[in-house]
């Protein structure tokens, strides 16, 4: 992982109003930022700080992440069907190509889960929203960064809502 601060020559390269307008970015002083709290649109770095995109950080390698997102989609696949298997349930989940389907029969609708691995999160599109995961090398598992949600957890909210809404 890198660091950043102001006296790094790569620091110019990265665009304090893009990245504040990027969900995942957060505030770093000279040290590794893997998971920060998030800071509001339109702030500004305090001295001595900048602002950085530390979504990737966490998580470099391809490979790596590939893995990771794999195996947090078999976990959630699984916890699915046995939903699915419920009386109540009215979804079904399909798999194909590595992505996620949710289908639901009453309202009509789908969420749709998958890896992006240039961005080494983990997208789901649902309730007319997108929802980027990232990744969590402490607790090993990809959340939801403004609301602190595992992608599980993040799931079955979102099926509650989909049922409610």
């Amino acid at each position: 992982m890198r660091s950043f601060n102001r006296s790094d020559p790569l620091a110019s390269k990265f665009s304090a109003t893009a990245l504040r307008n990027r969900p995942s970015a957060c505030w770093t002083e000279n040290v590794q930022c893997p998971i920060t709290p998030l800071q509001p649109p339109g702030s500004t770095p305090p001295p001595g700080h900048l602002l950085a995109a530390c979504y990737t950080v966490a998580m470099q390698d391809e490979q790596e992440f590939r893995r990771a997102a794999e195996a947090a989609l078999d976990t959630l696949k699984r916890h699915l069907i046995l939903r699915e298997e419920e009386d109540q349930a009215d979804f079904e989940v399909e798999e194909q190509s590595g992505v996620l389907n949710v289908l639901f029969e009453e309202p009509g609708a789908r969420f749709v889960i998958t890896p992006n691995t240039p961005v080494r999160q983990i997208w789901i599109s649902a309730l007319a929203t997108s929802f980027k995961l990232d990744w969590d090398p402490a607790s090993g598992a990809f959340f939801l960064p403004r609301t602190g949600e595992p992608l599980v957890a993040l799931v079955d909210r979102l099926i509650g809502e989909h049922h409610t809404g």
